[in-house]
């Protein structure tokens, strides 16, 4: 009969303790989830057909969801003293609704652009920008096809380079201008114009959750009765 080495017979349980031993550190990898903006607004101003139904000053509340596995392409600022690094993400945009005075818009689609500038350049501000498509709705009866949600920020605000992945605006800063342009089907200058007063970031990259007491426990008890087995086991080989 062929008795296998006592190393060969130990190995399962080897495994077995190094399997029980990382379950019980927990998960602590991020895993890709949907960016979620809740935003408000205030119309400055409406023109064309908008303005019949607009005149500043009423409310626009939202919802942009975009997708942060979404790769970019990066191009560098040819000349970072007047023109600001780039990152397009195509597509990134995964659904936009909002309420414009009571009038319901929503789309799906679009993309994502940020805009790096350096500093001490004349170059602009740094920018995070969303250009959502819009398919379903109106606002008094007049369709709206696009929205480009536009924050900025000092050209401090972010950094870019090749690979980074899609990241959520940051938080406001004061003096800097928060706008979102409301375009008609085929573009033209019948156009709602409204500041964003606030926004929020309420979805984004979240960490696996580790184990909790219970399951830690059951898995150390797995692991206490398979030493015992093996110990018992070995014994027994012995003798």
């Amino acid at each position: 009969m062929h008795v296998r080495p006592a190393s060969a017979r130990r190995r399962p349980m080897r495994l077995l303790t190094l399997a029980l031993l990382a379950s019980l550190m927990g998960g602590s990898s991020a895993s890709a989830d949907d960016i979620e903006i809740q935003f408000t607004a205030t119309v400055q101003n409406a023109f064309g057909d908008f303005g019949t139904v607009l005149s500043g000053g009423e409310t626009i509340t939202g919802t942009l969801v975009v997708d942060d596995s979404v790769a970019g392409v990066f191009t560098p600022a040819g000349n970072p003293q007047f023109q600001r690094s780039e990152m397009l993400y195509t597509d990134a945009v995964t659904s936009i609704s909002l309420s414009v005075d009571g009038h319901a818009l929503s789309g799906t689609g679009g993309d994502v652009e940020l805009l790096d500038a350096e500093v001490g350049s004349f170059a602009g501000d740094d920018t995070w920008e969303a250009d959502a498509m819009l398919d379903t709705g109106s606002v008094g009866g007049y369709p709206a096809e696009r929205i480009l949600w536009n924050v900025a920020y000092p050209p401090d605000g972010f950094a870019l380079a090749p690979g980074d992945p899609l990241i959520a605006p940051p938080p406001m800063v004061a003096t800097f201008f928060y706008q979102i342009t409301i375009y008609p089907p085929g573009g033209g200058f019948d156009t709602i114009y409204a500041f964003i007063d606030d926004f929020e970031v309420v979805g984004g990259p979240s960490p696996v959750p580790a184990l909790g007491m219970m399951s830690r426990i059951g898995l150390m008890a797995s692991l206490v009765t398979a030493a015992f087995a093996s110990f018992a086991l070995k014994r027994r080989a012995l003798r």
